[in-house]
């Protein structure tokens, strides 16, 4: 795949026009999925983004500009999908398992970003790796305030930003890898985070919550010497 960019700049859009180059970026993708980068034309992206020629042009001076402004978008559509998930299950209990359900369901709600990323891994990985910070940061912002009030982020075990991407992480291997026990993830991660912080939030002592984080180190040096 050709990284090199048109020397000829891309024309900014107005507000108003930001609809069309949305719209192109999706029909790129869309193309891409089906296509590979390799074999993608901007004829193909025209196709598939019902745009004529010129509009496509208008925009972009090559496809090697199309699939530059590629991650961005595909960065902002994913916030989208994280922040209507949040909007419409908004209580802070029901927190962890929401955000954790939009990650790993991601994959049938944009099944054109999936197929992308399996037809073209070096594409899906310097995506994910280039955009890790910006998405752990979303994350991080989408929990809040439950991240604040973590029994580990309380006990500096972890911050919240380490805390969010872990949880981004685990929520990556659902979307990358889907399967029967990917629905399951979601509530078992709720669930993990609920048991870390029973008992446990922001107007907990500081002496309660190191003896909740003590308790469970202890039961988990327990279960480890069952195990063995």
């Amino acid at each position: 795949m050709s990284t090199t960019r048109s020397t000829e700049p891309r024309r900014v859009a107005s507000p108003g026009e930001s609809g069309t180059v949305e719209r192109i970026l999706d029909g790129a993708l869309k193309a891409a999925a089906r296509r590979g980068l390799q074999k993608l034309s901007m004829s193909d992206i025209g196709d598939s983004a019902n745009v004529s020629r010129g509009t496509l042009y208008r925009y972009f001076a090559s496809k090697d500009d199309v699939i530059a402004a590629l991650p961005d978008h595909l960065l902002v559509r994913w916030e989208q999908h994280l922040r209507r998930a949040v909007a419409q299950q908004p209580r802070p209990e029901d927190r962890v398992r929401v955000v954790m359900e939009a990650m790993t369901g991601y994959a049938a709600a944009s099944p054109e970003l999936l197929r992308m990323i399996q037809l073209e891994p070096e594409f899906g990985l310097d995506f994910l790796e280039r955009k890790l910070p910006d998405s752990v940061r979303i994350v991080a912002d989408v929990l809040e305030p439950v991240i604040d009030d973590a029994a580990v982020v309380h006990a500096r075990v972890i911050t919240g930003p380490e805390l969010a991407e872990i949880l981004l992480r685990i929520a990556m291997s659902g979307f990358l890898v889907p399967g029967t026990r990917t629905r399951q993830l979601p509530k078992r991660v709720a669930n993990f985070w609920e048991f870390l912080n029973l008992g446990v939030g922001a107007g907990a002592e500081e002496d309660d919550r190191a003896e909740r984080m003590a308790a469970v180190a202890h039961l988990s040096r327990d279960q480890r010497r069952r195990r063995a």
